[in-house]
């Protein structure tokens, strides 16, 4: 067994077990489900606040990845890297949007204390193409320079541009996996593709039910490379109504996304860690530690939630919200 999943097994089986989280959320009060949490963590946790607690466990989800990472080598550390670099844009999308929001100055404490946005230089009178121009010498440049051109409201400009940063994120991905022997690559793109396949049905249903568009601009804002939908199926589905797409969705191995028990969202991140889930019991060391790093980060993202839950949730409300089962 490589050493990495020595390591990495050792950090899941120290993880909360399932009655912890259920007992956030069945308390009310919030300074007894953050001290719960402390305690959970006595060595690494010792937060006072929401905010407090979800930048505490940020830096904790990132020292276990920095941890993981001293165990790799070769092509298996900078899939890894490629991998859970998806943590990195989401602090680059938290930046761009308080920049365009012009927000900035109300977040830049919190962006700057992000341990997943280092790389990063953020300055509080900075605008957008200013910002771009200090990531000249990153991976992220060629993808957001051409946004410096452009003149549309906020939220189009958000939303496009978190669109192309994840187009990024995969076409980097599938070109890595083609340095793997054959079976090794086919398993990752198996997986990679249900990733992909459940970004489209995401943003096809929110695409065609809160915005009018046609077929081709939806088109554009889809990633091809599906493991189970591909190119012709997605521009069949994009032709379809709201109620039709559903029904087809409904037809297939994502079917659940649709039975109506969750809402949406809810179902959404069931179905992610569904499938992710099933890496587990994988003997490709690379998809184990797919695995485990979403895990851990599922944990953590858990245990922030059960900190917004109160007494005005049904109890299958905070049900819902235990993503870790």
């Amino acid at each position: 067994m490589k050493s990495y999943i020595v390591k990495l097994k050792s950090k899941l089986g120290r993880l909360p077990e399932f009655e912890d989280y259920k007992e956030l959320m069945d308390e009310n009060q919030l300074d007894s489900k953050l001290e719960y949490i402390n305690k959970l963590y006595p060595k690494k946790l010792n937060a006072d606040s929401i905010d407090d607690m979800e930048l505490e466990l940020k830096k904790m989800l990132f020292d276990e990845i920095q941890s993981i990472t001293y165990f790799l080598s070769g092509k298996d550390k900078e899939f890894f890297l490629r991998y859970i670099s998806k943590l990195e844009i989401e602090a680059l999308q938290n930046i761009i949007q308080a920049i365009l929001n012009h927000s900035l100055d109300r977040n830049i404490n919190n962006l700057e204390k992000d341990p997943f946005s280092k790389k990063f230089n953020i300055d509080v009178d900075m605008n957008y193409n200013d910002f771009v121009s200090t990531l000249k010498n990153t991976r992220y440049h060629r993808t957001l320079v051409p946004f410096s051109r452009e003149n549309m409201p906020e939220d189009s400009m958000i939303f496009l541009i978190t669109n192309s940063l994840m187009k990024f994120y995969f076409r980097d991905l599938f070109d890595y996996i083609g340095k793997f022997p054959t079976n090794v690559k086919d398993e990752l793109d198996d997986y990679l593709g249900k990733e992909v396949d459940l970004y489209n049905i995401e943003m096809i249903y929110r695409l065609k039910k809160y915005f009018k568009l046609n077929d081709y601009e939806i088109f554009n804002y889809l990633i091809e490379g599906g493991s189970y939908i591909r190119t012709d199926k997605l521009k069949e589905l994009i032709g379809m109504s709201v109620d039709e797409f559903i029904e087809y969705i409904k037809s297939t191995k994502y079917r659940s996304i649709f039975s109506g028990e969750h809402s949406f969202g809810i179902s959404m991140i069931i179905e992610k860690y569904k499938w992710m889930k099933k890496l587990q019991r994988s003997e490709n060391p690379i998809l184990f530690m797919i695995y485990g790093i979403n895990k851990i980060y599922y944990s953590m993202e858990t245990l922030i939630s059960t900190l917004e839950i109160d007494d005005s949730f049904t109890q299958k409300e905070k049900e819902e919200y235990i993503i870790v089962r």
